[in-house]
């Protein structure tokens, strides 16, 4: 497991230790380096001192140049267990007399300078001068081991080594006492979090210990539960509101469904009447009416048929949301040449041609995409410039989608109804889909004006859009731009 993946109590202890670990291995460095130094000087100091003793007592054989006495003098080394060989040398660079500890053959060399000391590898080499009456009369030589050097160093590393383990051990046992006083307040924070996270109960608080850094970051999450309890709150009492405002519209939608329903009986039940009794009035009675009498009798059935069509539309209008169905998968291609089929008569009797491009299959409500292109390609034969055939293009293609899009899927749906018929002006646009407006009048072409509003509302039901471009005398342009896919259970 690497380091940052660990447990804090064990990154705070492991960072405690290495700290005094390493602090401790550098002093014993520092000190053994320290007594290294120190004792080579000691070293070569004693040597110094045990050459100049020899090279006094030798003094009187170099005069008289007396190998015998000499070796005598030589042969006290044997005392000094780390003295390997020695030579005393006369001024004239002549071996008088020689040492070696063990007896082993030995090449010796001539003195490097008349006084001085050299490390060789495992070896400390030594000459001093030997001096009679101020006069450099010959030199002491000497050789010794530095096993002393490395047995002080040995025992040295192991009590160094025996101090670094019970110090580690001890910061150990003060480290596991110490991190507590971070490490709690911190688990704390994290058991409160993850208690919050699991319960997503925000009144939960967690313990301040401290006035330090950690003290603040507890007081900074608390008062972000408080803020997050609050807002919690805030939520919930504007769910209710929202849940007791969709309940108010279900309940205002069932009454408006109810008072179509009504409506719709109360009022075309008289208009039934007057339609039939007016067509009655003109079978039996209308040879006895003068062109006045007929001519009243006649506009009272056109507003009578009128009156029926608007209630008619309105119902349609207002059943776009409360009596819609389910989405399934419509084939608009299917859907189209079923509305062509109910249009035959109207498109054989104004001589229009209908060109079909690509329609795909998208997931909507069957009647209301059926309603949405009767409607449209109602308007298109019904706004036909004279003497001009009509020439309707219906087509659909697919895109990416668009930003606002309501759908759980990507892919759009553009769906396309142009016409060659008389256009309008585009300035009035912004009334286009609004119901009972009208570009024209009631004498020049029949309808309520709520086609395109009804349009716009199952465009919008199914999480779309819908828009036109036109000029006056070229035509009209509608797109539709619906969801492929709908959200899974959306029945709105």
């Amino acid at each position: 497991m690497a380091f940052r993946d660990l447990a804090i109590r064990r990154k705070l202890t492991a960072i405690i230790m290495a700290t005094s670990s390493a602090s401790l291995l550098l002093a014993c460095c520092a000190f053994l380096l320290h007594d290294l130094v120190s004792f080579r000087r000691l070293l070569v100091a004693d040597l110094s001192t045990l050459a100049e003793i020899v090279g006094s007592n030798s003094s009187g054989a170099i005069v008289f140049s007396d190998p015998k006495r000499a070796g005598e003098t030589l042969a006290a080394l044997e005392a000094e267990r780390h003295v390997l060989w020695a030579c005393i040398y006369t001024a004239q660079g002549e071996r008088l007399a020689s040492y070696v500890r063990g007896g082993k053959p030995v090449d010796f060399p001539r003195p490097p300078a008349p006084r001085g000391h050299w490390f060789q590898g495992d070896r400390l080499l030594l000459a001093t001068p030997v001096v009679f009456d101020g006069e450099p009369i010959g030199t002491v030589l000497l050789q010794s081991d530095l096993t002393e050097i490395r047995e002080r160093l040995s025992r040295y590393v192991g009590i160094g080594a025996a101090v670094l383990l019970a110090s580690s051990l001890v910061a150990l046992l003060i480290s596991s006492k110490l991190q507590r006083v971070i490490s709690e307040p911190i688990l704390t924070l994290v058991r409160t979090a993850r208690i919050v996270s699991e319960r997503k109960d925000f009144s939960v608080r967690a313990g301040k210990v401290s006035d330090d850094e950690l003290g603040l970051l507890v007081t900074a999450f608390n008062e972000m539960l408080e803020q997050i309890q609050r807002r919690d709150a805030s939520l919930v009492e504007r769910a209710r509101e929202v849940e007791r405002v969709n309940q108010e519209l279900k309940r205002s939608n069932r009454e408006l469904e109810d008072f179509a329903a009504v409506a719709s009986h109360d009022l075309q039940e008289p208009l039934r009447k007057i339609s039939a009794f007016g067509d009655r009035l003109k079978s039996h009675c209308g040879e006895s009416l003068d062109e006045k009498g007929n001519d009243y009798l006649e506009r009272m059935q056109k507003a009578a048929g009128r009156m029926q069509t608007l209630i008619h539309d309105l119902l349609a209008y207002s059943r776009v949301t409360t009596r819609a169905q389910p989405f399934a998968p419509v084939s608009l291609r299917t859907v189209t040449q079923e509305v062509l089929s109910d249009l035959e008569l109207r498109i054989e009797k104004s001589g229009a041609r209908v060109e079909l491009g690509a329609l795909p299959t998208i997931h909507a409500d069957p009647l209301q995409m059926r309603q949405l292109l009767q409607n449209l390609l109602s308007n298109a034969l019904k706004f036909q410039r004279p003497g001009t055939p009509p020439v309707i293009h219906v087509e659909g293609s697919l895109g990416n989608r668009s930003q606002g899009s309501q759908g759980s899927q990507g892919a759009r749906c553009r769906l396309v109804v142009r016409d060659n018929g008389i256009g309008f002006d585009e300035k009035y646009l912004d009334r286009l889909f609004k119901p009972f407006q009208r570009l024209h009048g009631q004498s020049a072409y029949e309808g309520t004006g709520i086609g395109l509003a009804i349009c716009k509302k199952i465009a919008e039901r199914h999480g779309g859009s819908i828009s036109a471009a036109s000029a006056p005398g070229e035509g009209a342009r509608f797109e539709v731009t619906l969801p492929v896919e709908q959200r899974e259970g959306v029945e709105a």
